[in-house]
């Protein structure tokens, strides 16, 4: 499993994007990662779907629901759910 948190990804996009690449075994070369990269910060009107911010989710969750999810979560005790805020 890859763990990449929303923070991580926007730090530093190109590193993100080859951590999900070589994830998924593509043999991507540095320069097509930073192409495509680019290509997307040239036109970000066009490329935003949503206005991201960090911790947004966990703020937007009742506290019944955040049980909830620890309550899901709890069946895989040997995986650290931390980076996901639980």
């Amino acid at each position: 499993m890859l763990q990449l948190s929303y923070t991580e990804i926007f730090a530093d996009k190109a590193a993100a994007l080859e951590r999900i690449g070589r994830f998924l075994d593509f043999d991507w070369s540095r320069a097509e990662v930073a192409r495509a990269v680019a290509e997307v910060e040239l036109n970000r009107a066009a490329n935003r779907f949503n206005q991201g911010r960090n911790g947004r989710g966990a703020e937007s969750l009742r506290a019944a629901q955040k049980d909830r999810i620890v309550r899901l979560a709890n069946p895989f005790p040997s995986v650290d759910f931390s980076p996901i805020g639980l």
